[in-house]
């Protein structure tokens, strides 16, 4: 298993959903809307970053996990994260690694 990271793009919704299967809780399914293309806010839209993991093999890359960290009009003072990786990925620092980075960007954040 060789994991690459890389951000967000489109389509990565419809290939996750594939590997994931439907969301396990209510509160999983609510947390994968924010998974999305990253921002850096302003004009309305939230400051966002989005990370996926992709498992690669023979050079094409599949993604397996997928990790968010984000502001919310709700409570703007506060970030907000979702990390959600593969069963089968699971328990192998894939979501670790994910957080390490998230928590990364989120040191860097301009917010207001």
């Amino acid at each position: 298993m060789a994991i690459e990271y890389r951000e967000w793009r489109e389509g990565d919704d419809l290939a996750l959903l594939e590997i994931w299967g439907g969301p396990e809780t209510a509160q999983a399914r609510q947390f994968r809307g924010a998974l999305a293309v990253s921002s850096n806010g302003g004009a309305g839209t939230p400051w966002r970053r989005c990370i996926v993991a992709e498992d690669v093999l023979d050079g094409v890359g599949i993604p397996v996990a997928a990790g968010v960290v984000y502001e919310a009009s709700l409570h703007p003072e506060r970030l907000w994260t979702y990390i959600e990786v593969a069963r089968d990925h699971r328990r192998a620092g894939i979501g670790a690694s994910l957080l390490a980075m998230l928590r990364r960007e989120a040191e860097h954040a301009r917010r207001a």
